[in-house]
């Protein structure tokens, strides 16, 4: 249903959203606008539409082969980059290592988003690997993740949208009989998963601080309808817009310095004003997300150049 292009481009959207959320909610802090506020909500679906993508593509890479070279390159994939650029922030930032803060830094726990996907594919590797029942272990494992993250960290920032990587699994899973079912009737599912997820947002809008519980539940209601609708929309349509194909490529990249770059720009808003602190803020962090992706490609390459020199090596090796 989803080509790699289109993967492709969903991440590029996704983390779009997620920096328009970040700027509206800086935006926000200056003047109070209806529309800034809107668009401060979008972020949980840019990250909805990346756990969408990623569990899709975990099931078609595991049917290549699923080992533990598999799962090293998931993680170095996303920790390797992590470690690097936010350590380079806390550098900069002059941050104070606690025993504490150094165990949030090596766990990905500084920002939350690493830390849930390493978990998730780590959970993966394990169902994929050694269960026969696949999704309902998935769906028990990212369940239990989820209820320890609501009880532990309280933020519901760290779970509304972790039942969307299920969505991407099953779909992944069951890619062609879903398809088939779909084509068939996308006009109408479309209508009724748009139409819902409006409506959920609306609820749990209004009981933001009316009901705690109604509140999270439509949160997760809302991304659940949200990445079914988009995967309604997209399955089967070949999108190649390089500009958003590009920014998903460095995606994990812009998700790590855009806020520490808007920050510093922030400095001097008095003389280039809002706008300008906005505008700059996304050229800078394209620019050094493009330079830091490449730079971690090269590494990569060159680990990967290395490791298969190294095992073939081995095996010329006489017994």
């Amino acid at each position: 249903m989803i080509d790699k292009n289109t993967g492709m481009f969903l991440r590029g959207a996704g983390a779009f959203l997620v920096i328009l959320a970040h700027y509206s909610q800086w935006y926000l802090t200056l003047e109070n606008n209806r529309i800034a506020w809107l668009l401060s909500k979008t972020g949980r679906y840019g990250v909805a539409v990346f756990f969408l993508v990623s569990g899709y593509g975990l099931v078609f890479s595991a049917k290549r082969g699923l080992d533990y070279r598999w799962l090293c390159r998931r993680l170095n994939n996303v920790y390797l980059p992590y470690l690097c650029i936010w350590g380079i922030i806390c550098l900069f930032e002059k941050r104070e290592w606690s025993a504490l803060n150094l165990v949030k830094y090596l766990s990905g726990m500084d920002m939350w988003f690493v830390f849930v996907i390493l978990l998730f594919y780590i959970l993966f590797y394990i169902v994929w690997k050694f269960s026969r029942k696949k999704i309902l272990w998935m769906a028990v494992g990212v369940s239990v993740i989820s209820i320890i993250l609501a009880v532990t960290v309280k933020s519901s920032v760290w779970y509304s949208s972790n039942y969307t990587f299920l969505i991407g699994i099953v779909a992944g899973q069951y890619d062609e009989s879903i398809g088939v079912w779909l084509q068939q009737r996308k006009a109408i599912c479309c209508g009724i998963l748009l139409f819902g997820f409006l409506c959920s947002g609306v609820i749990y809008t209004y009981f933001t601080n009316k009901s705690e519980f109604i509140y999270i539940l439509g949160k997760i209601t809302a991304s659940i309808l949200y990445t079914l609708f988009i995967l309604g929309v997209f399955a089967y349509r070949e999108k190649t817009n390089w500009i958003f194909m590009k920014t998903g490529a460095i995606s994990l990249e812009l998700y790590l310095v855009h806020n520490f770059v808007l920050l510093r720009l922030s400095l001097v808003k008095e003389k280039i004003g809002a706008a300008g602190v906005l505008l700059f803020s996304l050229l800078l962090s394209v620019v050094f997300s493009l330079i830091l992706h490449e730079v971690f490609g090269l590494l990569q390459r060159r680990m990967k150049r290395k490791y298969y020199k190294k095992e073939n090596a081995e095996n010329k090796t006489p017994a």
